[in-house]
């Protein structure tokens, strides 16, 4: 079952996720994505450069009725938003209300999914989150204004009987991602294939998710959800350390370094963030990809991008 012959709005649409995600939904539907960079269209796909801090940017959704708005933009960078509170504010929490305000004012209403983060949870210390009894205590800026989001979401599902979910995406890692862990690493082993320092101690944890089926499962969710405001963890419910994810990487690569652990982390970071997937694999989510597969194809994608880069930069020495 997929979603098709849609009109679909993905907003942050170039961004990691976006791209997979405007992939897979243009294949049968007509997309439409808003984003801050203008990218070449591709088949089935419109692409807007808008900045969604600004309230006229909206003007649009009064002209094209959309069926399903799938809203990724955003500040991303957990550094940003502890250097920057305010723009981090507004990137995420801010631009979700100007959408939702927008859409109040529609009299065709599309479905609305948020994209939300396990950082919601921060210094919640269940072995396992779940989304309606967990607590959520951000230790970051960047969480803080991902879960005020939720809120508006959830107001305005309440009071204005706007279709709309939240989805809280845990780490999520694959081809095209430049940056987070294990990006992280194999960029280190790369430049360094004797030495890899590892952030901490590598007993902090997370809960990963392959690009494919987070992508697969976030369509299925929005196609099965009841769009009362509610929040749906976007999970494996398996949990790595970053030892274990360091292994994985050194294991892919073939090579033998150090590990050379700093015993230092950033203070929003949490301990351990593993999941609760009960609620979306009784709608058919899953996470088939086990991680040394999904780090083998990071691997490899990754090196054909090293490769391309340096036939480019040789092109233009010659």
């Amino acid at each position: 079952m997929k979603i098709k012959n849609k009109k679909i709005l993905i907003t942050g649409g170039t961004g990691f996720i976006g791209s997979h995600l405007t992939k897979e939904l243009a294949v049968n539907n007509k997309v439409w994505v808003l984003d801050r960079i203008k990218k070449e269209n591709q088949p089935g796909v419109v692409f807007i450069k808008s900045d969604l801090t600004k309230k006229h940017s909206l003007s649009f959704l009064d002209r094209i009725k959309f069926d399903y708005i799938f809203h990724l933009a955003g500040n991303a960078d957990l550094n940003f938003a502890s250097k920057h509170p305010i723009d981090d504010f507004n990137m995420n929490a801010g631009a979700t209300l100007f959408l939702l305000e927008k859409i109040k004012s529609l009299k065709s209403r599309p479905k609305f999914v948020f994209a939300s983060s396990v950082t919601v949870y921060g210094k919640c210390a269940d072995s396992k989150l779940k989304e309606n009894r967990s607590l959520t205590i951000p230790l970051s800026n960047y969480g803080v204004s991902k879960l005020a989001a939720e809120r508006y979401v959830f107001a305005f599902a309440s009071q204005y009987n706007i279709r709309a979910i939240s989805l809280r995406i845990f780490s999520t890692y694959g081809p095209g991602l430049k940056r987070q862990v294990i990006y992280d690493f194999i960029d280190k082993l790369n430049s360094n294939s004797n030495q890899l320092e590892i952030l901490g101690d590598g007993s902090q944890a997370r809960d990963m998710v392959y690009i494919d089926d987070q992508i697969k499962n976030i369509i299925k969710i929005a196609q099965k959800a009841f769009y009362k405001g509610e929040v749906y963890n976007l999970c494996s419910g398996n949990l790595y350390t970053t030892k274990e994810l360091a292994h994985c990487v050194v294991l892919a690569m073939k090579m033998r370094p150090k590990l050379v652990f700093t015993n230092k982390i950033r203070v929003f970071d949490g301990q351990s963030w593993r999941g609760d997937s009960s609620i979306i694999k009784k709608m058919g989510c899953s996470t088939p990809t086990s991680l040394s597969t999904g780090i083998k194809k990071t691997v490899l994608w990754y090196m054909k991008e090293i490769k391309a880069l340096n036939n480019t930069n040789h092109k233009k020495i010659i």
